[in-house]
């Protein structure tokens, strides 16, 4: 925006002074009507294109300049427009995959704990149940030593004998299940504890990426920055280059002009109408169109023009009218 400002400022007043020497030469032609200029209109004509000359000379070196910085500034870019757009994409999803994974982390350290907490309960419950179970063992054994110990009494220490030897088997058959199944949830505990660990760590992993986050995130907007300051440019570039062309295009047609305006060149206006009609119709068709050499006194002069060019090809230009005006 800056360049187009300073292309504005500094071409705006040079190019107002060509309109105002435009419209000043129709002016003059119009007010001889078709007929020979006198000795102060043959002047004042030469006066009016040497001051559009000089005007629009100044103006096309001025945006000349501009042009130059902002080509200059676009060389100085560290990588192509394209480039900028693919940076900030890597960004985003680097950015984007970290987040991502940190939650499905976050939602698998949960189940994990769940399931040791799960098969915590189990064991617990198993060590319960084979606690129990050795006691029952325990009292069972004594009953049947108390058996043996009244094998005297036949009738009362073989059934005593026999009753507590059968509980003693089923009781070691639930204690040995028991075992077992303590075994398998103490390997399945411990795999699912690995499986925390290793689930915490990868946690760890992920939350020392997001600490980096703020840097990615300033990456980003460094990158974004950038990207908007070549867009810019880019934008600057084409503005610029476009209404020095249109500059640039008076200037040659101001430079005919001026070529065929001087006291040695001058044969009236039939050697420039042509020109003038050219300079006159180039300039209403293109300068309303010009927002860096726009203001409402460019305004006011254009409209003066557009105005005047009607008047000025129906004296000129008018089959029944054209007069050689020499």
């Amino acid at each position: 925006m800056q360049h187009q400002n300073d292309f504005r400022c500094k071409t705006l007043p040079h190019y107002l002074n060509v309109i105002r020497s435009v419209v000043s030469l129709a002016d003059i032609v119009i007010s001889a009507c078709g007929e020979k200029l006198s000795v102060t209109e043959k002047t004042r004509l030469i006066t009016e294109v040497g001051a559009a000359h000089t005007a629009i000379n100044k103006a096309v070196s001025e945006g000349k300049e501009i042009r130059s910085d902002v080509d200059s500034e676009i060389t100085e870019i560290p990588f192509e427009h394209k480039e900028l757009q693919e940076a900030i994409d890597s960004v985003s999803r680097e950015l984007q995959h970290v987040e991502k994974e940190l939650i499905s982390q976050e939602i698998l350290k949960e189940k994990c704990r769940d399931k040791i907490q799960r098969t915590q309960a189990k064991l617990l419950q198993a060590e319960a149940t084979q606690n129990k179970a050795n006691a029952q063992k325990a009292e069972k054994e004594t009953a049947r030593n108390v058996g043996i110990g009244l094998l005297l009494i036949p009738f009362i220490g073989i059934p005593l004998i026999l009753g507590a030897s059968k509980e003693i088997e089923r009781i070691q058959l639930l204690i040995d299940f028991t075992s077992e199944v303590k075994g398998s949830l103490s390997v399945k505990r411990d795999k699912q504890k690995q499986e925390l660990k290793q689930c915490y760590l990868k946690i760890t992993e992920l939350r020392i990426k997001q600490a980096q986050h703020e840097n990615l995130r300033e990456k980003e907007r460094k990158v974004i920055m950038m990207k908007k300051q070549s867009d810019e440019l880019f934008d600057a570039q084409r503005k610029v280059k476009q209404h020095l062309s249109f500059l640039s295009k008076i200037q040659c047609k101001v430079e005919v002009l001026r070529n065929q305006c001087t006291e040695e060149t001058f044969y009236g206006m039939s050697g420039i109408k042509d020109r003038l009609q050219d300079i006159f119709t180039f300039i209403q068709l293109e300068g309303f169109e010009k927002e860096l050499l726009w203001d409402t006194r460019v305004c006011t002069r254009l409209t003066e023009l557009d105005n005047k060019i009607p008047k000025f090809n129906s004296i000129y230009f008018n089959s029944s009218q054209i007069q050689n005006g020499d």
